[in-house]
């Protein structure tokens, strides 16, 4: 398979990311099976219901532990139960985003809430301005916030190569973000392009990790494998992993590098 980075333009850069259709998009096979908290998380409404019944259940016990006269249940049953409630008034009070006026302020807004609308604003906005990295690192987190997807791992994609054009280091902070969740690389070239810079700001550890995710992808290529062993032996190897670096260099020493 051909991990060479494939550089596209407009409306063709967003849809053939996001639909999956380059030789890249094929390289986003989840290693992990989505945490179970996820998966019951699924959509906001259930999330309300949730907090509801939760809320229910905790003054229940609140109730009637104090009736019983167990106090020491009580106390905390109640602080839960305020809590919920609290979090649910809270997330109510938050920016609602339903179109791109919104997606806006939500670039500046400590919390915000993206309704199906927004979503769909979102997208059609990258369809023209598929580069857009502020609107594009909202629409990914919307779309990894209580599940794990393709399309949100494609769209944290084009927020740190929209990034990499105007903010190094914020592409980074974008990549830092999306390996911490989805595990796997983005394409390789930009991932190793990442890495690099990653240390050119300081952070060499999360470099390795970086080249760390390259290494450990079943789709990797030969040439990118050594690239990333390469580099990864040299930056252990700095950073004093010795063991790291040892095992690296035998992975080398097999590929005949």
């Amino acid at each position: 398979m051909d991990n060479s980075k494939v550089v596209l333009k407009g409306e063709d850069a967003f849809s053939q990311i996001i639909t999956g259709e380059t030789k890249t998009g094929l390289l986003f096979k989840q290693r992990y099976l989505t945490n179970l908290r996820f998966r019951f998380m699924s959509n906001g409404f259930t999330t309300k219901i949730v907090i509801r019944l939760a809320y229910v259940a905790f003054l229940g016990v609140a109730i009637l532990s104090s009736v019983l006269g167990v106090f020491i249940v009580t106390i905390p049953a109640f602080i839960i139960a305020f809590l919920l409630i609290a979090f649910s008034v809270l997330e109510k009070k938050s920016l609602r985003v339903s179109d791109m006026k919104g997606v806006k302020q939500a670039q500046r807004a400590a919390s915000y809430v993206v309704t199906k609308e927004g979503s769909d604003a979102m997208r059609n906005h990258l369809v023209q301005n598929p580069y857009d990295h502020k609107v594009a690192l909202i629409y990914a987190r919307t779309l990894s916030k209580h599940d794990l997807c393709d399309e949100g791992k494609r769209a944290y994609q084009l927020a740190a190569e929209g990034a990499l054009k105007d903010d190094m280091q914020r592409a980074v902070e974008v990549f830092r973000e999306y390996l911490a969740k989805y595990i796997k690389p983005f394409d390789h070239e930009l991932t190793f392009q990442l890495s690099l810079i990653s240390e050119q700001y300081g952070d060499a550890h999360f470099a390795t990790q970086g080249l760390e995710s390259i290494i450990q992808d079943e789709d990797v290529v030969t040439v990118m494998l050594a690239k990333s062993l390469k580099e990864s032996v040299r930056l252990c190897e700095k950073l004093n992993f010795r063991d790291i670096a040892v095992m690296h260099k035998e992975m080398l020493e097999k590929l005949g590098q």
